[in-house]
């Protein structure tokens, strides 16, 4: 469990291959991971009403509209994915790392793409999710 400076608490857990990759994120990039994982999760399912765990929607305390903060997650998730395209960040490593548990090894090693190119594209999208939601500096 981690506490953020808004005073929410994360539950999440991870492999401890993804120990050091996790670590090299800043705190903000570790919240994108989790919306970004999240949002993906939940257009996956669909609306998913009968397995979704709306306590896991970030922003979402249980009060107000559920389908609402639902909702803008999802369209956040897909302008973000749009401007990723626009500035030549492949979304679709970022979701093979995050929500997949791929390794960015085995992904640079299946494009045939230089040691480290995942990660370095791991990270400037998450920094993208970051400025687009106006977090940070």
């Amino acid at each position: 469990v981690r506490l953020t400076a808004e005073r929410q608490t994360h539950k999440s857990q991870r492999r401890i291959v993804d120990a050091r990759l996790w670590d090299a994120m800043t705190c903000l990039q570790q919240d994108a991971a989790i919306e970004v994982a999240t949002s993906f999760e939940m257009m996956g399912r669909g609306m998913g009403y009968v397995s979704s765990n709306w306590q896991r929607i970030p922003g979402c305390s249980g009060q107000g509209n559920v389908s609402e903060a639902h909702g803008r997650m999802i369209n956040f998730y897909i302008e973000w994915a749009q401007k990723c395209a626009k500035k030549k960040i492949s979304h679709s490593m970022v979701v093979d790392v995050l929500c997949f548990g791929f390794s960015c090894r085995m992904i640079d090693h299946d494009r045939r793409l230089r040691s480290g190119a995942t990660r370095k594209n791991l990270m400037q999208g998450l920094t993208l999710y970051c400025e687009l939601r106006g977090w940070g500096d």
